[in-house]
């Protein structure tokens, strides 16, 4: 196992929205989490990046708590929250060299395969609060690649994002992951897990109610067609 979640349980104020939350991801492979709006999706991804604790549970990743080293192992995580935020008066260049700079790489290192392939090379000497909502999403996913991580946190990536832009991300994920990396991707869309996730699990408010398990062996057992038709009948949509 590379990363676990392990028995999260988070509230704010009276209100459970994390209950007993277990799930794991292997190296070389995408798990989706899949839950419709409030399910508990986002608030999962920021107890995994360490920018929520939870009441009780683990963060796991190579079997270790991730509390016991925490620098170490966000060292190789790579993180697109659902709503980036930005140093807004930086340019985008300047952003990347210090996100660079707190990584310990090189000013601009590695950065220019990620930024063509979304079309950002052209805009990166503006202010980052001048990008539009596309151009933000795309730098958020390059900045998390930039470093070639092991483990990919996914919230909502898609987000903002052209159809020719969604094509290169589902191509930069499939091949992270051919090159050993594994990803959590929380995401609505189900043609996009159906299409890049391994294994998929639902989560309806805050407790997994189906999965993870493998997307074919999901949709025999619950009698469906596809990843659409069984999100609908697992969370009582049908």
């Amino acid at each position: 196992m590379l990363f676990g979640l392990k028995g999260i349980w988070k509230s704010f104020g009276s209100k459970t929205v994390l209950e007993d939350l277990s799930l794991s991801v292997d190296s070389g492979e995408v798990v989706g989490l899949l839950g419709p709006n409030g399910a508990g999706k986002t608030t999962a991804l920021r107890i995994a990046v360490h920018l929520l604790r939870p009441e009780r549970g683990e963060v796991l990743f190579r079997g270790k708590n991730t509390r016991e080293a925490p620098a170490e192992y966000l060292a190789k995580v790579g993180y697109v929250p659902e709503d980036p935020l930005f140093y807004e008066h930086l340019t985008g260049w300047e952003l990347i060299e210090l996100v660079n700079s707190l990584r310990g790489h090189g000013p601009r290192g590695g950065s220019q395969r990620l930024l063509k392939a979304f079309d950002l090379l052209d805009s990166l000497s503006s202010p980052v609060g001048e990008l539009s909502k596309g151009q933000r999403r795309g730098l958020s996913i390059a900045i998390a690649m930039l470093h070639r991580p092991d483990l990919l946190l996914l919230d909502e990536p898609t987000s903002g994002l052209d159809p020719g832009h969604v094509h290169t991300f589902k191509r930069l994920l499939k091949n992270a992951v051919k090159n050993g990396a594994g990803a959590l991707l929380s995401t609505h869309i189900t043609a996009l897990a159906e299409e890049v996730c391994q294994r998929i699990a639902i989560i309806k408010e805050g407790r997994i109610v189906e999965g993870p398990a493998d997307v074919e062996d999901l949709l025999e057992r619950n009698d469906s067609q596809n990843v659409e038709e069984l999100f609908l009948r697992v969370v009582g949509k049908v």
